[in-house]
């Protein structure tokens, strides 16, 4: 069995921040166990590498191809509109 990841190993395999992950563990989309001692303040928290993996897979950006291009929009030129930089 792999050793756990603490939060600073789960952010730098992610490349986010410390407080991001502890949101992450903290909504419960990426479970962790609490490995603080009973009464402790703060809770210490793990990962299992097996968790992250599966994490990565449910979360991984799938792009749909690309989006129709906008249409542009010609300015008035020829409609009577005020010319601010005079064509020489």
């Amino acid at each position: 069995m792999p050793p756990l990841l603490s939060s600073q190993g789960v952010a730098e395999r992610l490349g986010v921040s410390r407080s991001h992950v502890s949101r992450l563990i903290s909504t419960g989309v990426l479970p962790a166990k609490d490995i603080a001692v009973p009464g402790a303040r703060r809770p210490t928290y793990r990962v299992d590498p097996v968790a992250l993996d599966a994490y990565l897979d449910r979360s991984a950006y799938q792009p749909q191809g690309r989006p129709p291009a906008l249409k542009r929009r010609r300015r008035c030129v020829d409609q009577g509109c005020k010319d601010f930089f005079p064509r020489a």
